[in-house]
Order: C-alpha cells, then structure tokens, then sequence
C-alpha cells in the first residue's frame, strides 16, 4: 500500500501571486517558504516554521521517495515552491490533487467553497474567513522608505537635501506579531486536514486511466510553457494605450465632459441625446447603435461608436504576459485542468489564452498580421495608423496579442485544429446522416448550411466563395452561428432585458452579434427554422436527453440518451438525501450534475391541449454570477454539454497521442494544440500533428475527423 505526504505552503513575497502567477512568483529572489504543513497518511498534521527551522528529514526523505503519494491542492503551487525554493524536483506523477477531483465533480477549485458545498462540519473546513487578514499580513510586504545618504556631491554646508527614496520591503512575522503568527500556524495546519477530508470523498469518484495520464501530461504542459517576446508584448501595450488616450481625448473634445470613461457622467451626456438604457456594456450599447427603433443623435451615436475604444481594457493582458514571464521568457502554468465546470475543458489562468480577441478583418489579407507584427516591433504608431486607415490602432493590437506568442530559437511552432468538431460530434451523437454525409464529401459545414438556407446549389455558393464573391462571403458567415449555436435548441431570438433592464439582442440574433456576426433577426429566426427542419434527429436529441434524465431522476433507472445508445445516465444518492446525476460519456469519463431533481408544471400548448413541462435543476456555478446555486437547463443545454465534453476528450485523445510519438506540446486554445518543435526538415512537424488530430478514437467509431494547420515562427489564428 503506497503512503501519502498531504502539504501545504505558506509563502511571502513582493510579488502578488494573482498578477503574475506561480512560476515569475517562485523565481522572484525575495519570495520564501515560511511555513510547511504535513502529515503522513490519516495521522496527525504538523507545522514546521521555514523562518528558522530546516525541512524536517522525513519529508525530505518522503519527496525523493516514489513510493509515497504527494497530496496538495492546486499542485501547481507546492510542486513549483518544491522545487524552486527547497531544490527539490518532485515527478509529476507522483502527486495527486483533490481540487482535481472537486472539479471533476463540477464544483468550484476553491478549497473553503468545496467545504461548503459539502457540508463538511467546522473542524474539517478550510479557515478562510481568519487566513485571508493572516496571509494578508504575513505574505506580503509593507514597503518602508530609506533616506539616501548624504554624499560630497549632493551635500552643501553640511546640510544635505533628499536626492531620492529607495522603497525596501519588510514581513510581519513571529517576532512583530506573536498571537497572530500562531494563528496563521493553525490556519496552515488546518488547510490540510481540511484538504484531506476532501480528498477522502472526491477520491471515491476516481478518473479514468486516461484522465489521469492526461493529467500528468497537463502538469508537464504547464511545466514547459510557451516562449512569449517581451519586447513585442511591450510595444503593443504600449500602442494600444497611446490609442485608448487618444479616443479618450476626442471624447472629451466632443462632450467637454471631465472623464469621459466615468459611467455616471457619460451616462448623463448620452441619456440626454435619446439613450434609452441604464447601463454601457457592450450589449444595451450594440442595441442602442442596431435598434432602429432608438432614436439616437448623429453626435450620440459616434460618441458610442467611440466610447468602446477609450474604455477597452482587453489589451492588458499584454501586461499580464510581460509580468508573469520566467527568467527563461516562458509562460507557465496557463491552462486549469478540467476548469469548465460542465463539459471538462479546460479553463485559462492568469493571461487566459482561452479568451483572446477575435482578430479584426483586415488582418485576414494575405501579408497583413506579418506587415503588422513588423510594425509594432519598430513601435510604429502612425505606421500603423496608415496600413490599417479603418480600424483604430487598439483593436490591431488586440487582434495580435497570440503573435506575442513565439517559438524558441531554432524552433518553430506547429499548430492544429479539429475541423468543426461540434457539429461533427452532433450529427454522429444524434445519427443526423446528413450532417455527416456534409463531412465525408468533404464539404464546408457553413457553406452547406448557407446552400440549404438560401437554396442555392452547394457547388454554385463554393465557386463564387472561392473568387472572393462578397455575397457569398456573406451567406457564408451568416451561416457559421446557425450551425455552431441552432444545434443546441437557441431559439432565432428576439429583444429581451438583462439583468440591468437594458434591451438586448436573445437567441442566435444575440448569439450571432457576440461571434462579431452581423445577422437580422429575420435570417436568424431563417436559420433556426431552416436547421430544424433539415435536422430532425437533432431535435429528437434534445427532447430524447430531456426526457432520459427526468426518468433517471425520478425511478433511479439508468437511461440511454439518444439513438446511438453512446451516452447513458445514472443517479446517486448523496449524503444529504438529494440526487447525483452523472452522465456516461463513450471516453469512459463522466460528467456530474449535484442536488438534481425535476420540476413538473402544467402548461397549455398552442393546440390548446394540457401537457406536463419538466425542467431539470441542479447545483452548479452560475456562469454570469460565478456563484453557486440552483441552475435549470432543459434537453438543448444538456446536448450542448455533452456535444463539447466529447470534443474535449477527442483533443484528449490527439494530445496522448502528439506526446507518445515526441511532439512537444507547449498549449492548446478549444480545439487546437500547440507544438514546438526542433526547425529541422527530417524531424517531427505538422504532418505529424495533423495525424494525430485526425484519428477516430476506438470509442467512436464513424465519427469522421479532419484537422489543419500551419507552421510559423509566432502564433496566430490559424
């Protein structure tokens, strides 16, 4: 029986572990170790204080052991400060994480939420509510200020005048604040019993065999990390910030306004010039500028227009590259295992490169991103400002923020994406043979779908698309929302409020608009009539998931979701009386829904008949909350998570595989992976990537796969 080292760090450092992450934190001179907390197996939980005391012998002795079993939660940091600071390189593989297993089971990674979703009793919870004032006070430095001495240059009749001020850091500690040190002592301890337990229950849930090698490859993942240009990463915040001043300028030239970028003043200006909304995001803003039914001023109407790019803050995250780099120029530790609490993808740290801008238009030319990477490299504003005449000089430098991303010398970087996958794993999921006859004729899914919504010929649409017909680039792209979003029953959409009050655009109208995607509601309400219409058994689908989980729920018996017979769910009793509901995916891995249960009510339909709505609720995070609670979801929302945990573990498969035959991979972004590889001809390369993206896995066989790619000195989309 292997035995199991549970620890826990307490750390300070002038750096700020959210703003930079764990590798730039480690490799700072000044950040420490000041308090370890351990035990063996179930027995008791010691301290050690760092501060005075060397690392105890037996936990040394049990880091080089690969017998025992290195528990933390988040891994990444006690792995990291392992290594970094004590000297001590422990294998991936022998650590194990309960925040894994916690998200495994669709909960928060935040050791005190867990505990309370759990209902562990007080003694076994994390001590968040004192930790946060303890960590506060012991981990971080209060600055103190030092005179420079005088010296013969700057001294005059003996007096001699402050020539500057040098900022040194000291640490509370247990000499300054001995009651509260022995608290933070007990707080340290408790975080690993309170681990611990945990880990005891999520344990009972284990990964499959695959999950867990995925796991490990995802810590080397995060351990190698991708080499980013600093320079480049600088000179575009730099670009973007001298752009957002200069449309905050002529914001202020235009209004006369203070702060043009202070919500209640602008609020004010534009109410006054007929906008009819309480808040400026973006989406009451695009309803204001597309509602023809508001009656705006030309002078509110471009300041709106306007005001996006005085208070755009996505280009920031080109300072968050420049802080949490290495010393070697890596980024690390940028992707969450299992982080979306749904389907299993994984979830963005720190830069998330999950969420990059989409690029501008102008950078699709042919030339285009190379001719603009040139030109922030010299720092070149109005350069810019002359290649790209329509688009402000912010949305450039978003639009080219994964160029900052670049291969190490003597390296290029190979990339590949999976070929529409959803749409893919929707038609092979519901046995829709006519989205996947779109695949074997190697056809363009979107441009399939603009032929049958328009009632053009395919092969007449492909040719015109092919010479560049704008028209046709336009079904095309009307097209590509209808089939990414009308597969999971969104309705064509229509004005409704948010949670502001504010009008916004809902269904695939709405949807459309947050790809970038110009679409009336007319054709969107067209492209959802037309998709169910055409695919039949993906509707079936919907309502054939619905109903399996409500009879699962209420008479406990096991149910097939779909025609396919690959998806089944199940129930468990929990603790607290309620239901689990888990859903079997053909990977062998499962998704897990807590406290579910079924609401019945009774509705009239339009034939005027009584029928029984059911709706599925469960106990999840809320996704424009970010808290948890009670979430309903109905037969669409539960394709749409099943559809994408079975793409996640497709990419999987690809990225197993990319790594068992020496490809090294530095990221994944969706559905793409990211490789770096030694710049030889004669080595491994992108053929090899795209081999590895385009097998079936043995689980699902028909499923027909393609993937491309590029290979380049930086990143881009490809």
């Amino acid at each position: 029986m292997k035995h199991k080292l549970h620890v826990d760090y307490e750390s300070r450092s002038p750096l700020n572990l959210e703003d930079v992450g764990v590798d730039a934190y480690f490799s700072h001179p000044k950040t420490e170790l000041i308090l370890l907390a351990y035990a063996f197996d179930d027995g008791p939980v010691e301290v050690c204080d760092l501060t005075k005391d060397p690392l105890p012998q037996k936990v040394k002795e049990a880091f080089a052991d690969p017998d025992v079993t290195k528990c933390a939660w988040n891994v990444s940091f006690e792995r990291t400060g392992t290594e970094k600071k004590l000297g001590i390189f422990v294998p991936f593989e022998q650590w194990e994480d309960p925040s894994v297993g916690a998200r495994y089971l669709s909960m928060p990674g935040k050791l005190d939420s867990v505990g309370e979703i759990m209902g562990m009793p007080p003694h076994l919870r994390k001590l968040e509510a004192v930790g946060a004032p303890l960590r506060h006070l012991f981990g971080e430095p209060r600055p103190i200020k030092k005179k420079k001495e005088a010296s013969d240059i700057n001294s005059l009749f003996d007096v001699s005048p402050i020539a500057g001020r040098e900022v040194e850091y000291m640490f509370a500690d247990a000499v300054s604040h001995p009651k509260e040190w022995e608290q933070f002592v007990e707080y340290c301890r408790q975080d690993v019993v309170a681990e611990r337990a945990i880990g005891r229950i999520v344990n009972k849930f284990p990964l499959t065999g695959n999950e867990t090698k995925m796991w490990h490859l995802d810590q080397k993942i995060n351990y190698v990390g991708i080499m980013a240009d600093k320079a480049f990463a600088t000179n575009c915040f730099e670009l973007a910030a001298r752009d957002k001043k200069y449309y905050g300028d002529l914001l202020k030239e235009i209004t006369h306004l203070e702060n043009p970028n202070s919500n209640p003043q602008m609020m004010r200006w534009v109410q006054a010039r007929g906008y009819p909304f309480n808040s400026l995001r973006k989406e009451p803003v695009n309803a204001a500028l597309t509602d023809p039914e508001v009656r705006l001023t030309e002078e509110c109407r471009d300041v709106l227009g306007k005001l996006k790019y005085s208070k755009k803050t996505s280009y920031t995250k080109l300072e968050a590259i420049t802080l949490a780099l290495g010393p070697d120029m890596r980024l690390r530790d940028q992707f969450l295992f299992l982080g979306s609490p749904r389907a299993g993808r994984w979830a963005g740290r720190n830069v998330q490169l999950q969420n990059m801008a989409r690029p501008i238009k102008a950078l699709e030319k042919k030339g285009a991103l190379e001719a603009a990477v040139e030109l922030i490299r010299q720092l070149d504003y109005q350069g810019i400002r002359d290649r790209f005449p329509k688009d402000p000089v912010i949305d450039v430098m978003t639009s080219c923020i994964r160029s900052a991303f670049i291969a190490a010398p003597g390296h290029r970087l190979d990339v590949g994406d999976l070929n529409a996958i959803e749409n893919r794993v929707l038609g092979w999921l519901a046995d829709e043979q006519k989205i996947l006859d779109v695949f074997r004729r190697g056809r363009c899914p979107y441009l399939a779908f603009a032929a049958m919504m328009y009632n053009i010929p395919y092969e007449v649409l492909k040719s015109a698309y092919d010479k560049g017909d704008e028209d046709a680039k336009e079904k095309r792209q009307v097209a590509k929302p209808a089939v990414l979003g009308a597969g999971y029953r969104l309705s064509g959409g229509d004005w409704k409020e948010n949670k502001y009050g504010d009008r916004v655009k809902g269904g695939l109208w709405g949807y459309a608009e947050n790809m970038h995607v110009i679409m009336s509601k007319e054709d969107a309400q067209k492209a959802v009539a037309v998709f169910r219409g055409e695919y039949k058994k993906v509707v079936q689908l919907w309502y054939d998931c619905e109903n399996a989980v409500a009879r699962c729920i209420q008479t406990g018996k096991t149910q097939w979701m779909g025609p396919t017979q690959l998806v089944w769910c199940g129930r468990r009793k929990m603790k607290n009386g309620k239901f689990m509901l888990v859903i079997h995916l053909p990977s062998g891995r499962c998704l897990h829904y807590l406290d579910a249960w079924i609401d019945e009510e009774k509705k009239i339909g339009r034939s005027g008949k009584e029928y029984t709505k059911r709706t599925m609720h469960y106990s999840g995070i809320n996704q424009d909350t970010k808290t948890w609670g009670d979430i309903s979801t109905h037969g669409g929302k539960l394709v749409e998570n099943i559809v994408q945990a079975i793409s996640r573990d497709i990419l999987v498969e690809a990225m197993l595989r990319a790594d068992e035959i020496g490809l090294n991979i530095v990221g994944h972004v969706h559905d793409e992976i990211i490789t770096e590889n030694p710049d030889t001809p004669d080595g491994m390369g992108l053929d090899d990537l795209l081999w590895c993206l385009s097998q079936t896995p043995e689980w699902a066989p028909g499923l027909p796969l393609t993937a491309a790619g590029y290979s380049g000195t930086f990143y881009k989309k490809g």
